[in-house]
C-alpha cells in the first residue's frame, strides 16, 4: 500500500509545503496533497468580483483553485456611494452663472457615470470611483450618480443643486453715481 501523499514527506502539489504543513491535508491518512488555495486563490485579488479574496471567497474553499464565479450576489451591498455637492448646507445655494462642485467618493464599484436628471444628458461618462466636476446649471438641478459592480445591479446616489433666483436688489450710489448690486 502507498504513503498517503499528506504522509510521503513530498510536497505532492507544488505549494512549497509538505505534508501536515499543507492546509489541504487533513490527517496523515489523506491522500489528497491538492492545494485548496493555488490558482487564483492566493493572490490577494479578488478576480471574480464577488468583494471577497481568495481564502474568503467559496470558490477558494472546498477545494477550488480559482476565484470564477461570476454570479457574485455577495458583493451586492459591497458597493457604495458619497455623492454630494457644494450647495448644501451651509453654503446653501448658487446663482445663476456660478458654478457648484460634484463630488464623489465609493468603492467597490467598476464604473461610474453622472447625469443632470432635468434634461438627461451625461454630465461625466466614465467619471471613475472618486472625483469632483463642476457644474453651472441655470436653475436647481438633480444630479445622478450611477456605478456598476460585477455584482448585481447598478447603485445610484442623488443630490441637488440649488440655485437661487431671487433677484438682487441693484441700487445706484448717490455718492459714485456706481450701479451697486450686493
Amino acid at each position: 500500500m502507498p504513503t498517503p501523499q499528506c504522509n510521503d514527506g513530498i510536497d505532492n502539489d507544488g505549494d512549497s509545503a509538505i505534508d501536515m504543513a499543507d492546509p489541504s491535508c487533513s490527517d496523515i491518512n489523506d491522500n489528497d496533497e491538492t492545494n485548496l488555495f493555488g490558482g487564483t486563490c492566493l493572490d490577494g485579488i479578488d478576480n471574480d468580483a464577488d468583494c471577497l479574496t481568495d481564502g474568503s471567497d467559496p470558490d477558494c474553499q472546498a477545494g477550488g483553485t480559482t476565484e470564477n464565479n461570476f454570479n457574485a450576489g455577495f458583493c451586492l451591498g459591497g458597493a457604495n456611494c458619497s455623492f454630494t455637492n457644494s450647495t448644501v448646507p451651509p453654503a446653501g445655494s448658487i446663482r445663476p452663472g456660478e458654478s457648484a462642485t460634484l463630488s464623489w467618493t465609493c468603492s467597490n464599484v467598476n464604473t461610474c457615470s453622472i447625469k443632470n436628471d432635468l434634461n438627461n444628458s451625461a454630465v461625466c461618462g466614465n467619471c471613475g470611483d472618486s472625483g469632483n466636476q463642476s457644474v453651472s446649471p441655470v436653475k436647481t438641478t438633480p444630479y445622478t450618480l450611477s456605478c456598476t459592480n460585477a455584482g448585481g445591479p447598478p447603485i445610484s446616489e442623488s443630490t441637488t443643486v440649488n440655485v437661487n433666483f431671487n433677484p438682487r436688489r441693484c441700487e445706484i450710489n448717490p455718492r459714485t453715481g456706481v450701479l451697486e448690486c450686493p
